[in-house]
């Protein structure tokens, strides 16, 4: 693994999230000692390894959590919340040629995205996994929205068990991605006190319109904060922190018949917060273990030969 780049706006600044596409990474930074939670979209090339400013947004209730996702060429921004904690529910698209911002007319009926939320776009419409809906631990909706009469329907749970619930009443989804109209949504259990966690991969056929329930069997499933991915129709998963201790052992497996093999360990000088990808290249935001206290944040490329 090796640092490209720096942020663009210096220390002060921090990624919020992170989309990668079309040869580029966007970024959105937050300045980390202002109040105002301003953020800051920028493009990052991968081939010239050059950020460029798109456009400073005043939008001051899109916090963190924002579930990003790509719609007619453009970057959108569902949900988040406040530095209340308090959740919203507005959808931002920002077109990254003209810079230009426009807010989608949706009805969200009291349910919105607060947590690393999925989105997959088919057909003229919109699935939607929300992280946390209204901090009702026995309701996680899984809605549809149709694009062209604006019609948001909630016609199935998602199938998740309390064990993956924390007391905040959202539980943790890591990557989710779509290979030939399945949808994954990867999840970790929450009780960092129990060494009996699984570590789960739901998948839904939008054909047959059901849902599959399958445990990865890596070994020490009771981590947290794992890095994890989709390549070439592979999941790649492993790393995390076990009793407050940085692991980094790494997997492959196979979604066929989810058995696992280990590939190269992640490199332990890293401390990884998020991940996105541009093409066929995996790029990680995190910092340096090699200082306490310190925030040289960088995007690093993560390869796996």
């Amino acid at each position: 693994m090796g640092k490209i780049t720096n942020l663009p706006l210096g220390e002060n600044f921090k990624l919020v999230s992170m989309l990668g596409g079309s040869g580029n990474i966007y970024a959105f930074l937050t300045d980390r000692f202002k109040s105002d939670w301003n953020k800051y979209l920028w493009e990052y090339n991968v081939e010239s390894n050059k950020w460029n400013n798109i456009y400073n947004l005043d939008y001051k209730e899109i916090r963190h959590g924002s579930g990003l996702f790509w719609y007619e060429n453009k970057v959108n921004m569902i949900g988040g919340e406040n530095v209340d904690s308090n959740p919203r529910k507005e959808w931002f698209q920002f077109d990254p040629y003209d810079g230009s911002v426009n807010e989608i007319d949706y009805d969200p009926n009291g349910y919105f995205s607060r947590v690393g939320s999925g989105f997959w776009f088919v057909n003229g419409v919109i699935y939607f996994a929300l992280g946390d809906v209204a901090r009702d631990r026995d309701q996680y909706k899984f809605p549809k929205y149709n694009i062209i009469n604006k019609l948001l329907s909630f016609e199935k749970d998602i199938p998740v068990t309390s064990s993956f619930i924390n007391r905040y009443g959202f539980f943790d989804l890591l990557p989710t991605f779509n290979i030939n109209n399945n949808f994954y949504i990867l999840l970790e259990s929450n009780n960092s006190d129990d060494n009996n966690e699984i570590i789960t991969l739901l998948k839904y056929n939008i054909d047959d319109d059901t849902w599959a329930n399958n445990v990865i069997d890596i070994p020490k499933p009771s981590r947290r904060e794992m890095l994890s991915f989709e390549l070439f129709g592979n999941l790649y998963i492993g790393g995390g922190i076990i009793n407050q201790e940085h692991i980094f052992d790494f997997y492959k497996v196979n979604l066929n018949d989810f058995s696992y093999v280990r590939v190269k360990d992640i490199p332990n000088s890293v401390r990884y917060t998020s991940n996105t990808k541009v093409g066929d290249q995996i790029f990680i935001y995190g910092s340096s273990y090699n200082c306490n206290d310190c925030e040289d944040y960088a995007i690093y490329e993560f390869i796996l030969d």
